[in-house]
Formats: structure tokens, C-alpha cells, sequence
């Protein structure tokens, strides 16, 4: 859902008209509380800006946000009407939005799936390729220490598949086959030290493409050394 698309909910529920500029600011506000509640997270803030074509004044537009509808007007939504009160100095109205923002907010943080993208912590880097489901990884967590941070998350411990991958170097000849077979989800280097092999490691046999060695491992596969 577009920003300016809010602006509308948020004129029909509090009898007013505010413009874009003034829900974005409170938007950003309610961004920062909601990145807080864990997991911790990093959801960006709205910039809206531009320019008439002729150039006569300023005008505001924005892009679709990362959270869905849902998000926007089970959770936003009562923190801008909150917002749009204090300005009224209506403390109890204001109060009451505010409950529903915070309950709202506590309930589908958790249960909602948060992308790698946003997570604070990025170092449960095997959440993505375990994901079944919202929250429901399979996994024996031992790059994400995480269990006790989100709520609502199933852990399988100790599940988990073995791939190989086999090494050449550069000429392919036929003694320079090494294989390493790991758990499924190792990084590359350990699938070097297993194989014995030197040198860096390349996706083609040209040896154009340099791979990282923290680079997770989903599948078998075939690399080359030199």
C-alpha cells in the first residue's frame, strides 16, 4: 500500500484533513517504535519528495512500503490516529489508539516474517534457506541464536540434509578431483578445508568468478581451484 493511500484512512477515521507530508512524519515516528518491539528490525523510514514539472513547488509521492496492507492498517493506522489526537489534545482518544497500536504491533511482529533484509541481527544467516513457513524454519540453529527472541518461531533441531561438492583446478586434470560432503548450509570454506584444497575458489573453469568463502552452501555443486 501506497502512503498516500493511508492519508486517506487516516482522514476518514479522525473527521479531518491532514496532508502527506504531515501523516509521513508521524509514519517514520511509528517506524522507529515498531523496529524496537523484537526482533529488532530495521524497517526503513518514508522520504517523500520532489518537484512540480514546473518547478512552481514542492509535491510528494512514495513507493509501495515493504509491509503489507495488513500492516498498514491494523498497526500503523491506530499510531497516526494517535498522532492526529495529541495534536487535539485528546488524551483519552489518544490513549486508546496508542493501546491498540501497541497490542496490534506486539501480536504481528512475531507472527509475521521478517526478510533477512531487516532483521538487526543478520547473523542468523541459515533462517532464509531453513523458512517452511511464517516463522517456521527447519534448522539446527547454529548460526541463528534466536530462539529465545521470537515468540512465535517452530525450531526442528538436528534436521538437516548433507550435500558434496566437488573441486578441479583449472586443467581439469583427472588427479585433481576433490570432494567434500557437509551438512547442508556449511559456508564454502569449510568445504575447502574438508577437501584439502588451496588457492581461491572459482564458479568457472576460466576462473573469472572469485567466490566468497562465507558463502552458504544449499546444494551440491561443482567448483574450480587455481
Amino acid at each position: 500500500m501506497q502512503l498516500q493511500q493511508l492519508v486517506n484512512y487516516v482522514n476518514l477515521d479522525v473527521d479531518d484533513s491532514f496532508s502527506t507530508l504531515e501523516i509521513t512524519r508521524w509514519f517514520n515516528k511509528g517506524i522507529a517504535q515498531y523496529n524496537l518491539i523484537p526482533p529488532v528490525t530495521t524497517y526503513p523510514y518514508v522520504e517523500l519528495s520532489g518537484q512540480n514539472s514546473d518547478g512552481g513547488g514542492l509535491i510528494y509521492y512514495d513507493t509501495v512500503y515493504p509491509l503489507d496492507d495488513t500492516f498498514m492498517l491494523g498497526v500503523m493506522l491506530p499510531y497516526i490516529n494517535a498522532s492526529v489526537r495529541s495534536q487535539d489534545s485528546s488524551l483519552s482518544e489518544k490513549q486508546l489508539f496508542l493501546s491498540e497500536f501497541i497490542a496490534a504491533a506486539s501480536r504481528y511482529k512475531p507472527q509475521s516474517n521478517v526478510p533477512l533484509t531487516y532483521l538487526k541481527d543478520k547473523k542468523n544467516t541459515d533462517l532464509e534457506i531453513f523458512q517452511l513457513g511464517n516463522n517456521v524454519y527447519v534448522s539446527d540453529m547454529t548460526r541463528s541464536p534466536f530462539t529465545n527472541t521470537w515468540t512465535s518461531n517452530t525450531v526442528f533441531a538436528e534436521v538437516k540434509s548433507s550435500v558434496s561438492v566437488v573441486f578441479y583446478d583449472a586443467q581439469l586434470s583427472a588427479d585433481s578431483r576433490k570432494t567434500a560432503t557437509l551438512a547442508m548450509g556449511s559456508t564454502l570454506s569449510a568445504f575447502k578445508i574438508e577437501a584439502g584444497v588451496t588457492g581461491t575458489i572459482y564458479s568457472d573453469v576460466s576462473l573469472t568468478e572469485a567466490l566468497p568463502l562465507s558463502t552458504i552452501i544449499t546444494s551440491s555443486a561443482v567448483y574450480y581451484y587455481g
